[in-house]
């Protein structure tokens, strides 16, 4: 008897994933990135801002260009967003370095808008900015820091939440904690290295 149907689904296995070891940054790397972000300019205190938020919180880059003025909840140091993904609301305490990059950024670099969202364009009309910008802000920040991407290499954002993901691992939070409740893993790790 031949068969004829395709049976590769029915053994378990890695069939269809991915089976690549995807980059992230070292702590070197994050340092040199820090150290090597402008912040003397208009848009160098905007990229900087999203860079922080995204090193130390692992918010998503549809996340950072839609978070808006009221999401800082800067009495009780609190950044509060509905997620786009998930659609589920996401609480994270507002570490001191990350409001700082976002104060400096409205104070002394955003342009006078009436837009709702923190992030806006550097040039006339100032309107929130899209998603396509935070690739080109991480490309930029990481190319003026001296870290090499490879050809073909994911850029953007996502290479920083992941690096959030792997230094959890490394203090010993389980997979499933990381997977399944990120945001209760994030604020302990985040109160750990802050504490």
């Amino acid at each position: 008897m031949v068969i004829i149907k395709d049976l590769g689904r029915a053994v378990t296995g890695s069939h269809n994933k991915k089976n690549s070891i995807l980059p992230i940054l070292g702590k070197d790397e994050e340092k040199k990135l820090l150290k090597g972000a402008d912040k003397t300019t208009a848009t160098g205190k905007r990229n900087y801002a999203m860079l922080m938020l995204a090193m130390r919180t692992g918010l998503r880059s549809i996340d950072i260009v839609n978070l808006k003025l009221a999401d800082i909840k800067w009495r009780i140091n609190t950044i509060e967003i509905i997620q786009q993904k998930t659609k589920r609301p996401l609480v994270l305490p507002l570490l001191a370095e990350v409001g700082n990059a976002i104060a400096d950024y409205i104070m002394g670099g955003r342009p006078v808008s009436d837009c709702k969202y923190v992030f806006l364009r550097s040039l006339a009309p100032y309107r929130q900015l899209d998603c396509s910008c935070t690739y080109k802000v991480s490309s930029k920040v990481m190319k003026d820091a001296g870290i090499c991407q490879a050809e073909g290499e994911r850029r953007g954002f996502h290479r920083l939440r992941r690096t959030i993901a792997t230094r959890l691992l490394e203090n010993e939070t389980p997979l499933p904690v990381i997977s399944t409740n990120w945001v209760s893993a994030l604020v302990k790790y985040l109160l750990y290295i802050v504490f």
